[in-house]
């Protein structure tokens, strides 16, 4: 019995963990998609890191970008557009 219940135990500590990291997970995607003022502009934390990687790499393709930041080119294209 006792065996069952430290499995038991073990379970409820890694479920408490992951519900942390959720938790962790959804506020911060929550806070790069939210609108932000930038000098008078309103840009989300996603469209700021592009734009500085942009900056911190001439010649980068919206591909390579796409590649990095894990989204689809037209994605990482209407960044740049906007």
């Amino acid at each position: 019995m006792s065996h069952v219940s430290d499995i038991n135990s073990a379970y409820q500590k890694l479920n408490a963990r992951a519900n942390t990291l959720y938790e962790f997970v959804i506020l911060y995607h929550n806070y790069i998609y939210a609108h932000h003022t930038y000098e008078n502009e309103h840009f989300n934390m996603m469209e700021i890191h592009t734009l500085t990687y942009i900056e911190d790499s001439p010649g980068i393709t919206a591909t390579e970008l796409a590649k990095i930041w894990h989204k689809s080119k037209s994605a990482i294209s209407q960044v740049i557009k906007n």
